[in-house]
């Protein structure tokens, strides 16, 4: 003979079930959940800074290399290259 199928009713008193087992490990995550508001802000200050710093130097350099002497002025072709490069 074989034993009949096992249900959810028969699951032994001491172990939870699956919903259980989520909701519990879901509250568990949130109460270690590290991230504050200020690291946040923190973050998109520094993400701000380091592209600020970046693009000034990207314009500053584009400027010398379309205004040098040793260039001359430059074509509409390299200034249009160097504008899809920027994007």
């Amino acid at each position: 003979m074989t034993a009949p199928p096992a249900t959810i009713a028969d699951t032994p008193a001491g172990v939870p079930t699956a919903r259980q087992l989520r909701t519990h490990l879901r509250k568990a995550r949130s109460r270690h959940h590290d991230h504050s508001l200020g690291d946040v802000l923190g973050d998109a200050y520094v993400m701000v800074l380091f592209g600020a710093m970046y693009g000034w130097f990207a314009i500053s350099a584009s400027r010398d290399l379309l205004d040098s002497p040793t260039m001359g002025r430059a074509e509409p072709g390299v200034r249009w290259w160097l504008a899809v490069a920027a994007l």
